[in-house]
């Protein structure tokens, strides 16, 4: 813990000593509270038998922003499984801009904390690198992003660590709405997205939340269900396979055909941003069946 506010502190104090050179003109620093709720497997386990289940992920959030440069900090609780609580601290720095004609824009890092919570899958991938851009002169909109997470596996009775990654690719179009009515600003913008990935190993990653949000994630994943915390092993149905770390890459291959739609709502300094999304499997990379992602964030500038 004490290593988690020592790099929070060199990553906010940049600009703090920013924020106070420019404290006597026009800053535009600014400070934001926000919470995030959506979905994280958890761990069931009757029997002999062990499933996942989702269950609801709680994730408040401090960000400091000046000049497009960010930097949020957010501890992550589940509220299901064996062992509800926080299964995770995540350090976000980056730059973006979406106040721009033409273009949006998003480069960002994220180091996760894993709190080895024994609730949810355990993930190699503690590192994500994420860019995003949407090309928004036409009146349907290209964008593409891109992230890359990695990280190591650990050592068991039947295996080396090594190293681990993965790579995801996101691209599509869409087109935003966007009207005041009554104080508030109003912004709906639907998406068709296809999506795919190397899809190792069960993760976290922005780039890939029918992954990390789906109690079906096995379905994507080629290395195991994380079911016992990063031993090497998954339990299904009362067995288990161990499952090598690899350092080669794996193949790229398509996962599913994401529609998407986002909305939020601006009163004052309060944003209200709810996410919906449905995933279409294309081959046998995409598994089998229609899955879902939704996600509601909120946020507060100060």
């Amino acid at each position: 813990m004490k290593k988690n506010i020592l790099i929070l502190f060199l990553l906010i104090s940049p600009f703090y000593k920013s924020y106070a050179q420019d404290s006597t003109k026009t800053s535009k620093f600014h400070f934001y509270a926000g919470l995030n709720l959506t979905t994280v497997p958890t761990l069931n386990i009757s029997g002999i038998d062990t499933s996942f289940v989702n269950s609801l992920s709680i994730g408040p959030s401090l960000t400091i922003s000046y000049h497009g440069f960010s930097v949020i900090y957010s501890p992550k609780f589940v509220t299901g499984g064996s062992n509800s609580g926080i299964y995770m601290h995540a350090i976000t720095a980056g730059y973006a801009q979406y106040d721009k004609p033409n273009v949006d824009f998003a480069l960002e890092y994220t180091h996760m904390f894993f709190t080895n919570n024994a609730s949810v899958p355990y993930s190699p991938l503690n590192n994500e690198i994420y860019t995003g851009i949407a090309f928004k002169k036409f009146w349907i909109r290209p964008e593409i992003s891109a992230g890359l997470g990695f990280g190591n596996t650990k050592a068991t009775s039947t295996s080396t660590a090594g190293s681990a990654y993965d790579f995801g690719l996101s691209t599509g179009i869409g087109h935003s709405f966007e009207w005041d009515n009554g104080g508030v600003s109003y912004n709906v913008l639907p998406s068709v997205l296809l999506n795919g990935g190397t899809n190792q190993y069960f993760s976290y990653l922005k780039i890939s939340k029918y992954i990390g949000s789906n109690k079906n994630f096995g379905n994507f994943t080629k290395k195991g269900t994380g079911a016992n915390r990063g031993n090497g092993k998954k339990t299904v149905g009362g067995t288990s396979t161990s499952t090598s770390p690899t350092t080669t890459g794996e193949a790229f291959s398509i996962s599913n055909v994401e529609v998407n739609l986002e909305a939020s709502a601006e009163i004052g300094s309060f944003t209200v941003r709810p996410t919906v999304s449905l995933y279409v499997p294309v081959g046998t990379a995409g598994g089998s069946g229609i899955t879902t992602f939704w996600q509601l964030a909120l946020q507060y500038e100060f």
